[in-house]
């Protein structure tokens, strides 16, 4: 029995044939539209990252240096470096005397008194 249009009807042994043939058919074109989608899905990101790294990769006559473009890219390179040091340093020391201030403003500040701690040394 199958239903047409909601009624039931009476099919013959090749009608219900047909009619399984046709349902499995439907759910094997699913399947295989599901695969074929994926497959797509794979090539097409394939190939955008195929175009990417073309285009990261592409040749840069820019980047082609001389050697005389390249001592003066380390030059200043090592210019900049020595800057930084020299202001790290400048840092460094300025810290230094700060530090050194506070310990000597700590040593001639009064300690405090409180009940008690008569017995407490001072580290």
């Amino acid at each position: 029995m199958a239903k047409m249009n909601g009624v039931a009807v009476a099919l013959s042994e090749a009608e219900q044939i047909e009619a399984e043939v046709d349902r499995l058919m439907e759910e094997e074109v699913a399947k295989r539209r599901a695969a074929l989608r994926l497959e797509v899905i794979g090539r097409m990101q394939r190939e955008a990252f195929e175009r990417k790294m073309a285009w990261i990769n592409r040749p840069r006559p820019d980047l082609d240096l001389t050697p005389e473009q390249i001592a003066e890219r380390h030059r200043l390179a090592d210019e900049s470096l020595a800057r930084q040091a020299a202001k790290l340093a400048a840092n460094d020391a300025r810290f230094a005397e700060g530090e050194k201030a506070r310990v000597e403003a700590e040593k001639r500040m009064p300690r405090m008194r409180v009940p008690g701690s008569e017995g407490l040394t001072r580290r």
